[in-house]
C-alpha cells in the first residue's frame, strides 16, 4: 500500500504563543490584532489566531527580533522581479549562494509577481525599474494600500539611479532604491537593511 500523501499545514499561533516569543503580554497582542497592526482571525469560539507568515511580516515591519521557531533572520523570503532574464538569474544565484537558507523566488514580470504574492508572501521584493509589463512604482503603491501586503518591504533597483528617483520610489512605498547591476554582497546588504535586519557579514 502506498503511504498517504501529507501536506504541510500552516503554522498557527495563539496570542499566548506570540506573547511568549516577543516578550509581551497577550493583551498587548490582542490590541495589535484588533487595531489591524497584526493580521489575524478569530475562531468560531472567538479566540484570536495568527498565521506564521503574517506574524513574520509584522515582526519584520516593526523591527522586532524574529524568534528561532519562525526561522529568524536566516530564513528571509525574497522575491526578485526583473524582466532581464540573465540579470535575474545572476542576482538570484548570487544571493542564494551567500544566503543559502533564504527562500528566493525569481520572476520575470510584475504581473507574474502580483499573481504569485498571495500564494507565497515574501518578506522583501527586489523590484527592477522599469518593468516591461507593469509600472514598478504602481506595484509599490498597490502593495502598500492592501492590508495583506502592506508589510512587504520593496527594494527598487534601477540602471540610472538619481536622488529624484529615490525620492519618488520612497513616496510610492519603497524601502530603498539601489543602482544596478548589484553584486551579491551589495544585494544581500540592501535586502537585510530593507527588512530591518542588521546586515550580517558576507562570506
Amino acid at each position: 500500500m502506498k503511504p498517504a500523501k501529507t501536506t504541510n499545514a500552516p503554522r498557527i499561533y495563539t496570542t499566548y504563543d506570540i506573547g511568549r516569543m516577543t516578550g509581551t503580554d497577550p493583551t498587548t497582542v490582542h490590541k495589535w490584532i484588533d487595531k489591524g497592526l497584526l493580521r489575524g482571525y478569530r475562531t468560531p469560539g472567538g479566540h484570536r489566531r495568527v498565521r506564521a507568515e503574517d506574524l513574520r511580516s509584522f515582526l519584520v515591519a516593526h523591527r522586532i527580533p524574529i524568534p528561532k521557531e519562525l526561522g529568524g533572520a536566516d530564513s528571509l523570503r525574497v522575491m526578485v522581479v526583473d524582466g532581464d532574464g540573465e540579470a535575474l538569474k545572476a542576482l538570484a544565484k548570487a544571493v542564494k549562494r551567500l544566503r543559502p537558507s533564504w527562500e528566493i523566488a525569481s520572476l520575470g514580470s510584475g504581473v507574474e509577481a502580483l499573481l504569485q504574492i498571495p500564494n507565497a508572501t515574501p518578506d522583501v521584493i527586489v523590484l527592477n525599474l522599469p518593468l516591461g509589463d507593469a509600472d514598478g512604482l504602481s506595484i509599490c503603491r498597490h502593495l502598500q494600500t492592501r492590508p495583506e501586503t502592506s508589510n512587504i518591504k520593496v527594494l527598487t533597483a534601477c540602471d540610472k539611479h538619481s536622488a529624484e528617483l529615490e525620492t519618488t520610489a520612497a513616496s510610492a512605498g519603497a524601502h530603498g532604491c539601489v543602482k544596478r547591476p548589484l553584486s551579491g554582497p551589495e544585494a544581500v546588504e540592501a535586502i537585510e537593511l530593507a527588512a530591518g535586519i542588521r546586515p550580517q557579514p558576507v562570506a
